[in-house]
């Protein structure tokens, strides 16, 4: 794929946050570019990962993520290779973890913040994307309280969704 209206500025000039907002505002979606702008080597699952993570909206899990890489990218791979990339992937704030009722749940750093319903029993994730329960004001005044700059926030709310209440 091509990158049609932005270049990656070198990392050590940018914020995480800020090379991912680049990213995202790019007409085109490149993984190569990504994991080359973070210092990392391209590989089939890194860039199969990155790509299925991109296009989904919710966070996904490692089986997920394993039926994905089989039907989507024809890629079969063991869990412990799996889990190695998803945390290089994790330490270099490409993506973000979510750890709910001892399973992770994996997802694309997108340039806005990631907020979630989480329902106990059927296990889904429902974004709260009108409803910022936290806005970019609040975000902001944390930071200049604290003199701390913000990368990335995620918030979860558990409960039962109206799909699986009795």
């Amino acid at each position: 794929m091509e990158i049609k209206r932005a270049q990656i500025i070198p990392s050590q000039n940018l914020t995480y946050a800020t090379q991912l907002h680049i990213i995202a505002e790019m007409e085109y979606f490149n993984p190569d570019k990504i994991m080359k702008s973070f210092h990392l080597r391209s590989t089939k699952v890194r860039h199969a990962l990155i790509c299925i993570l991109y296009q989904n909206n919710q966070p996904l899990s490692v089986a997920t993520l394993t039926d994905h890489l089989k039907t989507q990218f024809k890629i079969t791979t063991n869990k412990t290779t799996l889990y190695r990339q998803l945390d290089l992937l994790e330490n270099k704030k490409i993506i973000s973890i979510y750890e709910v009722e001892g399973i992770k749940h994996f997802q694309f750093n997108h340039s806005h913040s990631h907020q979630y319903l989480f329902c106990h029993s059927c296990h889904q994730f429902i974004p709260l994307k009108s409803e910022p329960i936290i806005t970019l004001k609040d975000i902001q005044n944390i930071e200049k309280k604290h003199h701390f700059t913000i990368s990335h926030h995620s918030t979860l709310y558990f409960g039962q969704c109206h799909s699986c209440k009795p």
